[in-house]
């Protein structure tokens, strides 16, 4: 309330509020918070998900390529090898031209170095699991052979 004087009259002046709060339950706040974390909930969920994925996709990936290259290696090595040393006979005997020689030698270099791009796979594909399991400190501390 206020009591004055405007010129030469009394003024007589009475100010009333009404606290807004009073009607107002703030249930549109509440909707908004659980709507943020029904949405942060499905994002963590997908995220588990994808993660989870990734890395079993990483390990059977990082298995299989394994796999192959220690067959190869079971297999093909020892025969490349005897081919390599049968080849150089048949040269040496004069039982093939030098370019035969070279041209199949060539080719045996070829299988060998598919070995070698197989073996590689096989590292890019453990550093792959590392990475995404998030083992690469373990591995390095040497906790993981």
């Amino acid at each position: 309330m206020r009591v004055g004087a405007d010129d030469s009259e009394e003024v007589l002046g009475l100010t009333v509020s009404i606290p807004l709060n009073i009607y107002n339950t703030y249930q549109a706040e509440v909707d908004v918070a659980r709507a943020n974390i029904k949405v942060a909930e499905a994002t963590l969920d997908d995220n588990k998900y994808r993660l989870k994925s990734e890395v079993i996709s990483a390990a059977k990936t990082y298995q299989l390529t394994y796999q192959s290259w220690k067959s190869w290696r079971k297999i093909a090595s020892k025969s490349l090898k005897k081919q390599s040393h049968l080849l150089m006979r048949l040269w040496r005997a004069g039982e093939l031209s030098t370019s035969d020689y070279l041209v199949q030698l060539n080719q045996i270099r070829e299988a060998e170095l598919n070995n070698v791009e197989l073996k590689g796979s096989v590292w890019k594909a453990w550093f792959n699991w590392l990475g995404v399991s998030n083992q690469l400190n373990n591995w390095l501390n040497g906790q993981i052979k």
